[in-house]
């Protein structure tokens, strides 16, 4: 079992020292009763780290959130949403494409290869979750990681931990 809560607020540490990171405000917000989930702590971490490094990337000095909840249909939801610089509407099916790059030119500004959403597609297929995308160019990102009801454990939440819900 992973407490959503906690696994979230560690990787928002790891990335809140980075120097992109410098000024950058991260907040989580989540439900009054986030569940654990029922799943591999490495497998769910590694989509929560490429949105999380990508967000860290692609935003300019303001804000983030990392948002925990239930969803109406039961799906546990991890969104990250960041007022970066957004994606143009018809380069964001290729994301999902290995070492795609939306700006693949050689003065590029931004380093990296590109596999991060590429693997976490596939990651969340693996156990039957979903990863959606919806960005607007000039304002922003924000990729859900959706797991399946049959992964949530009411029963567990994160209420049992007094950890702070920003960094």
């Amino acid at each position: 079992m992973i407490d959503t809560v906690h696994a979230t607020q560690s990787a928002v540490s790891l990335f809140s020292g980075w120097p992109e990171a410098g000024g950058l405000y991260i907040s989580i917000l989540q439900d009054t009763a986030a569940p654990a989930l029922n799943a591999d702590a490495r497998a769910v971490n590694q989509p929560r780290f490429d949105l999380l490094s990508n967000s860290v990337k692609f935003t300019d000095k303001s804000s983030m959130t990392v948002k925990i909840a239930v969803a109406a249909d039961g799906w546990l939801i991890i969104a990250v949403s960041d007022s970066g610089i957004g994606i143009p509407e018809a380069e964001i099916g290729n994301l999902m494409q290995p070492f795609f790059q939306v700006d693949n030119s050689l003065a590029r500004k931004f380093e990296g290869t590109g596999p991060g959403l590429a693997l976490s597609k596939p990651s969340m297929q693996l156990r039957r979750g979903e990863l959606l995308i919806e960005s607007v160019e000039g304002e922003g990102n924000t990729v859900t990681c959706r797991f399946p009801p049959a992964r949530v454990d009411p029963a567990l939440t994160a209420l049992e931990n007094s950890r702070p819900d920003t960094v």
